[in-house]
């Protein structure tokens, strides 16, 4: 399934909020791809036209996701809330 419009990573980072455990690490891209699609594309305030793989580096780099453990977890400290 091929979405009309790109994704905005808030509806990624809402996926990390609900799994307050966290998400495996090496499970965070098959799950994004299981909500959204394998042909998804996601887009931020600095960024568009992502992969889910993409996303992650993204998300990971702006410390919006924090690993620990081998699990992701939401840094709500750096979620901004537009």
């Amino acid at each position: 399934m091929t979405p009309t419009q790109p994704i905005h990573a808030h509806s990624v980072l809402d996926l990390f909020a609900l799994r307050t455990e966290g998400i495996e690490s090496h499970q965070a891209i098959p799950q994004i791809e299981d909500a959204f699609g394998t042909d998804a594309r996601f887009f931020a305030c600095s960024a568009s036209d992502m992969t889910a793989a993409q996303l992650m580096e993204f998300l990971l780099r702006r410390e919006k996701l924090v690993e620990a453990d081998g699990r992701l977890h939401l840094n709500r400290a750096n979620i901004c809330s537009h």
